[in-house]
């Protein structure tokens, strides 16, 4: 099923079933029939010490078959750092390659235990229709232990294609 763009009805103009089921009933058919995935983990907690690109988990890794439109990939959570003035990097990782647009969050603060919201938006475009694979992945700096904790929010990851 495709999308059908709008109608645009007139005044006066009679309107039949036919037509309300073509630019109603079947483009919210197309807009619900959209790949998605979801995670909420409210039950684990992750760390990482490596300083490139790693699994955050394979909870994570998650496998749909696109019709080749815009991917948006949206992951949440909590993130503490173990050491003062270091930078973490969050990113999405697409068919096993490096991320390349990931957030990076780098602590101001000479303190240990910086915690702090982390929220990551991706928009992947350019994608073929086919089955594609999208992994949460990080790193941090060097000998620094960073930790995805479900202590005060739990850790969202969710992809829809648009």
């Amino acid at each position: 099923m495709a999308w059908t763009s709008p109608r645009t009805f007139t005044t006066g103009e009679l309107i039949t079933a036919a037509m309300l089921n073509v630019h109603i009933r079947d483009n919210l058919n197309y807009l619900l029939s959209r790949n998605l995935f979801y995670v909420l983990e409210a039950t684990s907690t992750y760390t990482t010490t490596s300083t490139t690109f790693t699994a955050v988990n394979a909870t994570y890794n998650k496998t749909v078959t696109t019709s080749g439109g815009t991917v948006v990939i949206s992951a949440s959570g909590i993130l503490s750092i173990s050491a003062g003035i270091v930078v973490t990097q969050i990113g999405v990782s697409v068919d096993g390659g490096a991320p390349t647009a990931y957030n990076t969050y780098s602590t101001t603060n000479a303190n240990a235990d910086y915690r702090g919201q982390f929220s990551l938006i991706v928009y992947i475009t350019g994608l073929s229709a086919a089955s594609h694979t999208f992994n949460l992945q990080w790193l941090t700096a060097a000998t620094t232990t960073a930790t995805l904790t479900k202590t005060y929010a739990p850790l969202v990851y969710a992809g829809w294609e648009v």
